[in-house]
């Protein structure tokens, strides 16, 4: 009684899915904080918005590609482990970039502000 079969399928759908996880930050700060939190978030670093449209970029290029990889699969153009490592890959470049980014745009969540960079609450 599960939406996907267990072993391969399941950790596929599972990375699929995972990394939506990292927008439940910025969807609640945008849904109760609105244009204040931006800016707030933009004047104590000013970085954030480069990062911020970039990571989203990416997230948007990523899921645009599996959906390709997906399609191609589905017309047998590829086979189960040519999806599983296309999709792997795509997650694994998208992973590396986006904390990279986020390490040449704002440096401080890197010298120890870890939960404003999980949270992306500020300082008050």
């Amino acid at each position: 009684n599960s939406w996907v079969g267990k072993g391969l399928s399941q950790g596929f759908a599972l990375g699929i899915s995972l990394p939506l996880l990292l927008n439940v930050p910025v969807s609640y700060h945008l849904l109760f904080g609105g244009q204040a939190w931006v800016e707030n978030l933009s004047t104590v670093y000013p970085g954030w918005p480069d990062l911020f449209f970039s990571a989203n970029y990416a997230l948007a290029w990523a899921g645009s590609f599996v959906t390709l990889v997906l399609s191609l699969y589905e017309r047998k153009v590829t086979d189960l482990n040519g999806r599983l490592l296309l999709t792997v890959f795509t997650g694994a470049i998208t992973f590396a970039l986006i904390p990279l980014r986020g390490y040449l745009s704002v440096p401080e969540w890197f010298q120890g502000q870890w939960m404003v960079m999980l949270t992306l609450t500020p300082p008050s």
